[in-house]
């Protein structure tokens, strides 16, 4: 899943992946508790957002011999109709912002430059 995300917002997006794959774990040996309550529940809880996540991730498009996106303006546009082009205009907005923001990072804490033999 790293691929479909530019290089600009990747860390972050893979940061949250990470985060809710250890609240997950963390969660999961409560659940599992509820098996004393009812063996049926568990299953449930666990099963049902598998299958929620595979309808969602069936609709991702195939990354297979694509570049690699490094900025939010190399997303392709969705058309109006077009569901397959991956992505809701909300989202595609927060991508933009989150690109600017960390170019903005980018050039606060970029060095200034030093010429040799100017003085101080």
């Amino acid at each position: 899943a790293a691929e479909l995300f530019p290089t600009s917002v990747r860390s972050r997006s893979m940061g949250l992946q990470s985060l809710s794959a250890r609240i997950g774990g963390m969660g999961a040996s409560m659940i599992a508790d509820l098996g004393k309550t009812s063996q049926v529940l568990p299953l449930i809880i666990f099963g049902v957002p598998c299958l929620i996540a595979a309808v969602l991730v069936s609709g991702l498009p195939e990354t297979l011999g694509a570049p690699m996106l490094d900025t939010i303006d190399d997303l392709s546009a969705p058309g109006p109709r077009d569901a397959s082009s991956g992505g809701c205009p909300w989202l595609m907005r927060r991508y933009r912002q989150l690109d600017e923001e960390s170019r903005e990072l980018e050039v606060r804490n970029r060095p200034e430059p030093h010429v040799l033999g100017a003085s101080a």
